[in-house]
C-alpha cells in the first residue's frame, strides 16, 4: 500500500496505479488511475486522477483507498496538460459529480 504522498510523487513520474477504493455507497471497486495531483477540500485529502474504469476525471478520497499498486507502465499525455483539462472539465459540473 502506498501513501497519498507516494501516489503524488508517482504522478510526477506518470505511473499508472491500481487502487482498491470504497465509495460513499460502501461498495469497494478496483480502479486503475492516472494520478495527477493531491488536493484538499475541507478536511479531506483527495487524489485527482483520470479513472480508466469511468473513462473520466475523478477525485478519490485518500481515506477510502485501502490498497495501491504501482504498475510498470506509464500513462499517456503530459501531466500538466491533463491537469489543466481536469480543471476545465470540473468547471462544468457540480462538486458531487466529479467524485469517484
Amino acid at each position: 500500500t502506498k501513501s497519498p504522498e507516494a501516489i503524488a510523487a508517482l504522478s510526477r513520474e506518470q505511473y499508472r496505479v491500481t487502487i482498491e477504493y470504497t465509495g460513499e455507497n460502501l461498495i469497494t471497486t478496483n480502479r486503475t488511475i492516472w494520478p495527477l495531483a493531491i488536493s484538499y477540500f475541507d478536511a479531506q485529502r483527495l487524489v485527482i486522477a483520470w479513472c480508466e474504469l469511468r473513462r473520466d476525471y475523478r477525485s478519490f478520497r485518500t481515506d477510502r483507498i485501502s490498497k495501491a499498486e504501482i504498475l510498470k507502465d506509464k500513462y499517456a499525455g503530459r501531466r500538466k496538460a491533463l491537469l489543466k483539462e481536469y480543471l476545465q472539465h470540473r468547471s462544468h459540473y457540480p462538486d458531487d459529480e466529479v467524485m469517484a
